[in-house]
């Protein structure tokens, strides 16, 4: 009987594992999700207050601020969208 209990208890781990091995994209999605939120959040704080995040550039020394401003804020917020949108087309073509 021991046996048999040793064996179920095999199998079943042994599922256990497989089952979490088919998981292995979930780490990866779970932390882009959270970095990908805080890029968004921060350049869509920075696209609402463009005028603050233009004078913050000049005040910096930084060429051309209103431009660069805009660009940084934008590509923080779109960007992140993008590669999210990458990111999901590479899970489908290896799946």
């Amino acid at each position: 009987m021991s046996s048999s209990i040793l064996k179920w208890a095999s199998e079943t781990a042994a599922r256990m594992f497989q089952r979490l091995a088919s998981l292995d994209w979930l780490a990866a999605l779970l932390t882009r999700l959270f970095v990908g939120y805080f890029f968004f959040e921060t350049g869509w704080a920075k696209i609402n207050n463009l005028e603050s995040f233009t004078a913050r550039f000049a005040a910096w020394g930084i060429p051309y601020p209103a431009f660069n401003a805009a660009l940084s804020a934008y590509t923080e917020c779109l960007g992140e969208h993008s590669r999210s949108r990458a990111w999901r087309s590479d899970l489908c073509r290896s799946r």
